[in-house]
């Protein structure tokens, strides 16, 4: 009974985030977040773009995680997004890994012309 007042108290985000965590799947956790979600009634709209919110966290994760040694990026499942949506969060979410390792970069020109 503990869980199902637990899951009561998250907020929607929350619960998706349990939802699409892969570390939840198959497990009654999960379930018991979807009844929730479910019991809820949010609008279908409100509901998907919590759905990319948390997915892009979840993505982002994954590739500061893993991905980058790796050859291949297995990506996650979500209930909330197709399989094209989900590889399109990944792929802004590289280009934001990208951007964010990028500045770490030393720039030579910035350094040459701060000499003159």
């Amino acid at each position: 009974m503990a869980l199902g007042k637990y899951l009561m108290e998250l907020d929607s985000k929350s619960l998706i985030e349990i939802i699409d965590d892969p570390e939840n799947w198959g497990t009654e956790y999960q379930d018991r977040a979807e009844d929730e979600l479910d019991d809820r009634n949010l609008p279908p709209e409100e509901v998907r773009a919590l759905a990319i919110t948390v997915n892009e966290g979840i993505a982002y994760k994954v590739i500061m995680n893993d991905a980058i040694s790796k050859a291949e990026l297995s990506m996650h499942k979500s209930r909330f997004l197709s399989a094209a949506e989900i590889k399109q969060i990944y792929i802004e979410q590289l280009e934001k890994y990208i951007k964010y390792k990028d500045q770490f970069r030393f720039d030579v020109w910035s350094y040459a012309v701060g000499g003159l």
